[in-house]
C-alpha cells in the first residue's frame, strides 16, 4: 500500500489498496485505519467491489444503521445505493475560503462558492402540479402545453436548492477589558445566496425560484475571569431580509380549485417563512 499525502496537514490517497480484500484481511484493514487516523481523509479510487464486501468492510468500523430517510439494499441492510443515469443532474463548481489575521486581535475571513448545476438531459421530468389529472380527467388548462402538461423537458435547468453563488464574509475582533482579567469578543458576518429553486419537486416551477438574499448578524461578547462566565447580545438578520427557504404544494390544491390561477401548470404553494430580525441575550457560568 502506497500513502501519497494530498494536502500538509489533511487527505491522502492510497494505491495499491483492494477495499474486498481488506475486508477479510485484518492486517490491511488495520493499515487502512491507521492511515484514516493520521490523515483524516483518504481517497481510493476505481474500486470494484461487490455489495456483500462493502457491507463487511464498512462492518468493520462498527455496527451500520438504515438511513432514515433513503433505507437500505434489500439484501445487505446498511447498504444505501445511489444511483446516476442520464437524467441524473451534473454538479460541479468550486470553492474558496480564506482567513486573514493581520493582529492577533483581529481575524478577518471570507468564503465563496460556484455551482454549475444543470440536468444535460432529462426531457421526460414531473409536469407542473397543476396539470395532475383531477378524477382521471387533465386540468382544461393544461391541454394547450405540450404532452399535456404531464411531462416537460428540463434539459438545461438546475436542481433544486442550487444556488449558482453562495458565501460569507466575518471578521473577528478581542481585546483585553485594562487588567480585570475579563475580555470582550466582537463577531460580524454577512452571508450571501443567489436565487435557487426551492420548490420539493424537481419541476422548474417559477413559483418555486426565491430570490437570492444577504442576512447581516452580529454578536458582542464580554468574558470573565479565566473564562468562567460569559454574557452575550447578538442580532440576526439585521437589515430584516425577508426571504423564503422552501417552498411546498398546497395538498388537494386541485380539489380545492387552487390550480391553474396564475398560469397553467400553476398551484398554491405553501412557503417556510423566514426570521425576521431578531436581537437577543444569552449567558454562559462554567462550574
Amino acid at each position: 500500500m502506497r500513502i501519497e499525502k494530498l494536502t500538509t496537514h489533511i487527505g491522502a490517497e492510497l494505491f495499491g489498496v483492494n477495499l474486498a480484500e481488506a475486508a477479510r484481511s485484518d492486517d490491511l484493514f488495520g493499515a487502512i485505519k491507521a492511515a484514516l487516523l493520521e490523515h483524516k481523509v483518504l481517497f481510493l479510487r476505481d474500486q470494484d467491489i461487490a455489495r456483500a464486501d462493502h457491507v463487511a468492510f464498512a462492518e468493520r468500523f462498527g455496527s451500520l444503521e438504515d438511513h432514515p430517510v433513503a433505507g437500505s439494499d434489500p439484501d445487505h441492510p446498511g447498504l444505501v445505493r445511489i444511483y446516476k443515469d442520464e437524467n441524473s443532474p451534473r454538479q460541479q463548481g468550486f470553492e474558496f475560503d480564506t482567513t486573514v489575521a493581520p493582529t492577533r486581535h483581529l481575524s478577518l475571513s471570507a468564503s465563496v462558492a460556484y455551482l454549475d448545476s444543470k440536468f444535460t438531459k432529462f426531457a421526460n421530468a414531473s409536469g407542473l402540479a397543476g396539470c395532475v389529472p383531477v378524477g382521471g380527467v387533465i386540468p382544461a388548462a393544461c391541454t394547450s402545453l405540450p404532452s399535456q402538461g404531464q411531462v416537460q423537458d428540463l434539459t438545461g435547468k438546475p436542481n433544486t436548492f442550487s444556488p449558482e453563488w453562495s458565501g460569507n464574509v466575518g471578521v473577528d475582533w478581542t481585546g483585553d477589558i485594562g487588567s480585570s482579567g475579563m475580555s470582550w469578543a466582537l463577531n460580524g458576518s454577512l452571508s450571501f445566496i443567489s436565487s435557487q429553486y426551492v420548490g420539493t419537486v424537481n419541476d422548474a416551477n417559477p413559483q418555486s425560484l426565491a430570490s437570492g438574499y444577504a442576512l447581516l448578524g452580529a454578536r458582542l461578547t464580554i468574558n470573565g475571569p479565566d473564562d468562567r462566565w460569559s454574557v452575550s447580545v447578538f442580532g440576526r438578520n439585521l437589515a430584516n431580509k425577508h426571504y423564503w427557504p422552501l417552498s411546498v404544494y398546497q395538498p388537494l390544491g386541485g380539489s380545492l380549485g387552487l390550480n391553474n390561477t396564475v398560469f397553467p401548470g400553476s398551484t398554491a404553494n405553501r412557503v417556510q417563512a423566514s426570521e425576521p430580525r431578531t436581537f437577543g441575550a444569552s449567558a454562559t457560568f462554567r462550574f
